[in-house]
């Protein structure tokens, strides 16, 4: 599964810069230009019919209902008849903003592993599969554990200490390495992505961003069911099979997209010194020394913090009716218990002082 492009939340805030003939406009000058049209356009406003792009508003007002379930659960559905296909969004108001700096990328990372199935979906034997995801979990810690001794020891230029951590992480590493072969015996492998494309489904996708996770679908109108008893099924069901092999993939998505290419590293660094301390000013994906230590625990209490209905926007858009798409939302996501949401202190943004 490809993440698709982070989210800018610095880009409203950057100055556009116009030029004319090759010479800069002053800030000062393109303001006030703008507000002289604004004032024209007010002053004639009076005399000019409503224009076609007010018609496309007022008639698209009445294509839309919004909802909010008992639970806290936001809808917003879109009427548009125009092909009979439907769009699906599943928003989570949780993102790298809501991490702390111990657990940086663990929103994208949960993303990741959110495509990995659940209870039901992705597993042939649950119950037996459930006992390897167990101590996968504390042996991952243990391997983490040694792996942080290892470097330690390095740093410390202790020859003995390295060389005995470094036998201690080759182990834990092949015991981790054949417990997870073992359990990938009950597991099929996406299972979630077969289900949809086999009910027509396009488009199949997630993203992270500051502020929050996306899921989408494209799929044909009369599969919307489909779509509602699969995301309600991971808003509380999910499962977070395979971790470590993951996170290594994660950690190289790093490199290749952020880490191998100069201009994204210079963003990152940019981000940093507009915000300082405050978590925009961390990178989406987390830093590498933060997502090689990730693991099972972390990613399980944010999804169980965030991933609720009172925490979530669903959006459909298509060959709809309100009634009808409304009475199968209540049906599969109303049952699901609303969670309080805490959210993380963020401090004021204090870019750090130039030298």
């Amino acid at each position: 599964m490809i993440s698709g492009t982070p989210y800018n939340p610095v880009r409203r805030y950057i100055p556009r810069i116009n030029t004319r003939n090759g010479r800069v406009i002053p800030r000062l000058a393109t303001l006030l230009l703008g507000l002289s049209i604004l004032l024209y356009s007010g002053a004639m406003s009076a005399q000019v019919p409503e224009s076609p792009l007010d018609e496309t508003f007022t008639r698209l007002e009445g294509r839309i209902k919004r909802v909010e379930l008992d639970n806290g659960l936001r809808l917003i559905m879109m009427r548009n008849d125009y092909a009979p296909v439907v769009a699906c969004y599943m928003k989570f108001k949780a993102g790298s903003a809501d991490e702390t700096d111990r657990t940086s990328g663990i929103a994208h990372m949960l993303e990741h592993m959110l495509f990995k199935g659940t209870r039901r979906v992705g597993t042939r034997d649950f119950e037996s599969e459930e006992k390897y995801l167990y101590v996968s979990q504390r042996w991952m810690n243990k391997l983490d554990y040694w792996r942080k001794q290892l470097e330690q020891a390095r740093a410390d230029q202790d020859e003995s200490g390295a060389a005995d951590a470094q036998q201690q992480v080759i182990k834990w590493r092949q015991r981790l390495d054949a417990l997870n072969a073992m359990a990938r015996r009950f597991i099929i492998q996406e299972e979630d992505s077969y289900l949809y494309s086999v009910n027509g489904a396009r488009g199949y996708n997630a993203y992270t961003s500051a502020d929050l996770t996306n899921y989408q679908v494209n799929l044909p109108a009369n599969r919307l069911e489909v779509w509602a008893r699969l995301e309600s099924d991971r808003m509380q069901n999910s499962v977070l099979r395979d971790f470590y092999t993951e996170r290594y993939v994660v950690a190289e998505e790093r490199r290749m997209r952020v880490e191998n290419v100069s201009r994204r590293m210079l963003f990152e660094q940019f981000l940093s010194n507009v915000y300082g301390t405050h978590p925009y000013g961390r990178p989406v994906i987390g830093p590498m020394e933060s997502i090689q230590y990730l693991n099972q625990g972390m990613a399980m209490d944010f999804y169980k913090t965030y991933y609720a209905p009172n925490n979530a926007v669903i959006a459909i858009v298509g060959d709809i009716q309100f009634d009808e798409t409304e009475a199968l939302i209540r049906k599969y996501f109303g049952p699901i218990p609303a969670r309080r949401i805490p959210r993380v202190a963020r401090p004021e943004v204090h870019p750090p002082v130039p030298h």
